[in-house]
């Protein structure tokens, strides 16, 4: 039999290298003279614009030692950025066949490894909850921290999460504020009566502070203890509706925005409030009135009334389960073991255990007082810190380290008791899907919502929207977050209701409350809190009818049809266009509006600007029939017609958003699964995607319009890149 085994193992091999050479033949024959025909002259034959030579590349090895490069080509071929327009272009046929040629060669394998090791830290949101877990606190504790960068949109990327010894500092000092918030047995009502007056602003002799212009006052507050306080102030405006616009500083660093609509005098006092993590020393508090309208003005002026200011706290933590379990229940080992077990996120050593037991030995004080330098300590060490510092070997993760992935991709926090208890147990993943349902019906889901969607779909740049005053001088600024919120309602539906992604592009419904129902003249909803609505106009559905994406994509005084095609290209297609050349004439704005589409037109004549702008440009004037804030107009403020009409890359002809988004749906469905399937590996696997997810990203996909958004999620959660541990 062996003799047949060798015959066996010989045909295979003769098969691998007979396909071998048919894909070389393929290169040389057919794909490679398509290439040299209408990529050399740019990138060929000594010539290498954008640093791109692809003379050098004679062999289907060295496209494979580059697959990276190769699959920007690609993607530059099939969306015909390369060659530019002003040059001759591929025939359909020529363009599949190289597109084909270059998936099969170079990415269609399956997927053996997860990537390089990531040694990721904790950002922001995930030191707050998870110190928050860990001790029963409500702190934020983020606002302590240094802010974090980005990579690929988002903010949980190891490659971008450095850590200096200014966030040890940091970190140092957080961690202190929230044991002794944690250890505070009864609430510490200390006040503090300010502020002194340093000028900008009116006083009458009853201490009355009067705004009449822009204007601030200042104090220095001097903080004994670090821990939680509460900021307050009464105030009143001259306007009912739309009074004036506070901003509270602390340190010179803006706090939170007030409106103030209660008149003078009126008999309910206006109280504002907010919560801050503070540490101990002198700090200095503004409050600032910048009028939106015309500051010097009277007519103008929105005027400002203050009548009391004060600093509460520091604010102690009730004490409860939290606190019993942290500092009295069982022996001082007990109580580290159990801290360090949920801190590290997994089981830890003898040997670990005693060396930190060591230090509570060594401490002074009352059990309390040891037990508080230990878990100081915790919380600084690097098995804290940082995510996946076990010693696990390449190759399937181990239970505690899915436990944690699972735990900071969909809560943005460190596993709970149950997730723990099965990775200790090794039946995690026997329960995978259960645990996956389980927590994305957890309230905890919320920081989901918050953190993915909130970064992919830039929803938490909404409320730093900024229309303009004297463009919309009654616009309600309150309104900002409720945008947020409709949208942020609709797909936490589509999860908790396991629709199909694409719904957020087709839903006929959405979630309104009052006021965002008349911001969109909608008549018959007269309830406060938010409420599922049919949506009564077909140019309404999905998210490209939401205030939410059509604010965050104007300009503070008009629409902008390049920022809104640039979102939906980059964010919804997952389309990033190329840079603009450095020489690309800019776009003079007028206030005429035919006048902007056509410069915008004019402007795509350039070729250097053809390419990006002839994707982006005919989205943004199928949505222009939405102001700068969502709200639908059927002409422009001049009486002048809105055009709305377009061509779409691929030739898809519409005329306005209803067209436009039924192209979308249909004809880039493809783009659209991608792009959220991308974004999801990305945050899930805390990475830029590299060649070899590329599989990945088929496998999920080839699926991925029969599932819905949790099976998605669950695909992401099983997929190699989640599962497995890779290390160099």
């Amino acid at each position: 039999m062996e003799w047949i085994s060798r015959i066996w193992l010989s045909c295979l091999a003769l098969g691998a290298a007979m396909a071998q050479t048919a894909v070389e033949r393929e290169w040389s024959e057919q794909v490679l003279p398509v290439i040299e025909h209408y990529c050399y002259d740019c990138h060929g034959d000594g010539v290498e614009k954008g640093d791109l030579s692809l003379d050098q590349f004679r062999e289907v090895e060295d496209l494979r030692q580059q697959r990276d490069l190769w699959l920007e080509v690609e993607k530059h071929i099939a969306l015909r950025l390369m060659p530019p327009l002003d040059e001759p272009q591929m025939a359909a046929r020529e363009q599949e066949l190289v597109l084909d040629w270059i998936d099969r060669a170079l990415f269609r394998t399956e997927q053996t490894h997860a990537g390089p090791r990531l040694i990721r830290r904790l950002n922001g949101s995930e030191y707050e909850n998870t110190v928050n877990e860990l001790l029963g606190t409500e702190l934020e504790l983020k606002e302590l921290l240094p802010p974090d960068d980005t990579g690929y949109g988002f903010d949980n990327i190891s490659a971008v999460l450095t850590i200096s010894p200014t966030h040890m500092d940091k970190f140092y000092r957080a961690a202190e504020v929230a044991l002794d918030a944690s250890m505070k047995e009864e609430l510490n009502g200390q006040r503090i009566e300010f502020p002194e007056q340093v000028g900008g602003v009116g006083r009458t002799s009853d201490g009355l502070y009067i705004y009449r212009q822009n204007g601030k006052i200042f104090s220095r507050v001097t903080v004994e203890e670090a821990g939680e306080y509460e900021i307050s102030f009464v105030g009143y405006g001259r306007q009912e509706r739309f009074g004036p616009l506070v901003r509270l500083y602390w340190d010179g660093v803006k706090v939170k925005s007030f409106f103030i609509t209660q008149p003078l005098h009126h008999a309910d006092r206006e109280v504002r409030r907010v919560r801050r993590v503070l540490e101990a020393g002198e700090h200095e508090l503004c409050l600032s009135l910048e009028n939106r309208n015309k500051p010097y003005a009277p007519k103008m002026a929105e005027e400002l009334f203050i009548t009391e200011v004060q600093v509460s706290g520091p604010l102690a933590q009730q004490r409860g389960g939290h606190y019993a379990s942290l500092y009295e229940l069982g022996t001082i080992a007990e109580a580290v073991e159990r801290f360090m077990t949920r801190a590290w996120r997994r089981a830890v050593t003898e040997q670990e255990l005693s060396r930190y037991l060591a230090l509570a030995e060594a401490a002074e004080g009352t059990r309390r007082d040891q037990l508080r330098e230990v878990y100081l300590a915790v919380l600084l060490s690097p098995q804290f810190l940082y995510r996946e510092i076990s010693s696990s070997e390449a190759g399937l993760a181990d239970e505690y380290t899915l436990a944690s992935r699972l735990s900071y991709f969909l809560w943005s926090s460190m596993p709970d008791e149950e997730l723990l208890s099965l990775a200790a147990s090794g039946r995690l993943r026997e329960e995978l899907d259960a645990q996956v349902e389980r927590m994305l019906s957890s309230e905890r889901v919320e920081h989901f919502v918050a953190d993915f969607l909130g970064q992919w779909l830039q929803l938490r740049d909404v409320p730093l929207v900024s229309p303009s005053r004297a463009q919309y001088p009654d616009f309600d600024w309150h309104l900002l977050g409720d945008m947020r919120k409709e949208t942020e309602y609709l797909l936490r539906y589509i999860l908790h209701h396991n629709l199909p992604l694409m719904e957020m592009m087709t839903a006929d419904y959405t979630f309104l409350n009052k006021s965002l129902a008349e911001h969109y003249r909608y008549v018959g909803l007269r309830q406060d809190g938010f409420k599922r609505v049919q949506v009564p106009l077909p140019e309404r559905y999905g998210i490209l009818g939401h205030a939410s994406f059509l604010a965050l994509t104007s300009h503070p005084d008009r629409t902008s049809p390049v920022l809104r095609g640039k979102y939906v290209m980059e964010n919804l297609l997952g389309i990033e266009p190329p840079p603009a050349p450095q020489n690309a004439n800019q776009v003079v704005t007028e206030s005429s509006h035919h006048s902007l589409r056509l410069q915008l037109e004019q402007h795509r004549q350039d070729p250097s600007c053809a390419s990006c702008h002839a994707l982006m440009d005919p989205i943004g004037f199928g949505l222009e029939q939405f102001d700068a804030l969502g709200q639908w107009r059927s002409t422009y403020e001049d009486g002048q017609p809105i055009m709305t009409h377009g061509v779409l890359y691929r030739g898809e002809i519409f005329a306005g958003v209803e067209q436009m988004r039924e192209h979308i749906v249909t004809r880039y469905a493809t783009e659209f699964y991608h792009s959220a399937i991308q974004n999801l590996l990305i945050y899930a696997a805390g990475r830029g995607l590299e060649w070899y997810d590329r599989q990945t990203v088929e496998q999920i996909y080839a699926d991925s319009q029969q599932l819905g958004f949790r099976d998605i999620i669950k695909a992401v959660v099983h997929s190699v890149p989640f599962q497995y541990a890779e290390y160099e």
